[in-house]
């Protein structure tokens, strides 16, 4: 029997730009529109005082983390993100941590181990940070966020500042949601 496979241009109608987004095994954004997310965010984070951000997800619900990284959020990722150095995503399960590795090759990625927060707070505390200095994105479990405030004090929240970034959409986000008309 045979079949007939029409290109995504043809099947969708797309303009040739977007062809590339939808024939892609692995979409990405690219560099400049990650760079632009980065810039953003790091400008929020010095209006709110923080000098570092702790974005979590999980169950497909990687918002932050996602929207910063690429990383789509399986299980339960970390982020620990600041700005001018590489990201760190510490990853729930181990055998996740080959494809996080892959989407998201700009960040330093490795497996939560027993506990994630455990593994970020130490990512934290490498990076030098301060109390009263910790953004906050993301539904943090409550042990963790207890935990995480324990160690650096009652976080700063950025989950509205984050909200205001994702109001605004790039000429690169916007290709993104003509190409997934269907």
């Amino acid at each position: 029997m045979e079949q007939n496979h029409k290109s995504a241009k043809d099947a969708l109608r797309l303009d040739d730009r977007l062809v590339e987004i939808v024939e892609s095994e692995y979409p990405r954004f690219s560099a400049e529109e990650m760079a632009r997310r980065r810039k953003a965010m790091a400008a929020a984070m010095a209006e709110a005082g923080a000098d570092h951000l702790v974005a979590y997800g999980a169950g497909f619900r990687g918002g932050p983390v996602t929207w910063l990284t690429q990383w789509l959020v399986t299980v339960e990722a970390q982020l620990v993100h600041t700005p001018g150095q590489r990201d760190a995503i510490a990853v729930q399960y181990f055998n996740h941590v080959p494809l996080a590795r892959l989407l998201a090759p700009e960040s330093d990625i490795r497996w939560g181990g027993r506990s994630t927060i455990e593994t970020t707070i130490q990512e934290l505390e490498r990076r030098g940070a301060k109390p009263g200095k910790i953004g906050l994105v993301g539904s943090l479990p409550f042990a963790a966020y207890r935990a995480l405030a324990a160690k650096f004090g009652e976080p700063i929240d950025m989950n509205r500042a984050y909200a205001r970034l994702r109001l605004v959409k790039s000429a690169e986000e916007l290709d993104w949601y003509r190409s997934a008309r269907g």
